[in-house]
């Protein structure tokens, strides 16, 4: 079965990504406090730009998320969007 993706509501998207981007880099986050811990006293990173690292990340992925879902919509409305072929699986 073929269907072809049209429109992508850009708040949602970004909403969605931007979640998933703050998640992600928790673990990142938590590499980095325990990386302070063995280096020198003269480190550029401190333990609040760990902390707002996440949230900028966040944020910068809800931006550039909305701005690609809005301009997936400009320029499906012309080609008629991603293409991609399913199926219906039994019990579904």
């Amino acid at each position: 079965m073929r269907k072809q993706i049209t429109h992508i509501a850009p708040l949602q998207m970004a909403k969605v990504f931007a979640l998933l981007c703050f998640v992600i880099s928790l673990p990142f986050c938590v590499l980095g406090f325990v990386s302070l811990q063995f280096l020198p006293q003269a480190s550029i990173v401190t333990p609040m730009a760990l902390i707002g690292i996440p949230f900028l990340y966040a944020i910068f992925g809800f931006f550039f998320t909305f701005l690609a879902a809005y301009l997936y919509n400009f320029v499906a409305k012309y080609t008629g969007g991603i293409e991609y072929t399913s199926i219906d699986l039994p019990g579904a």
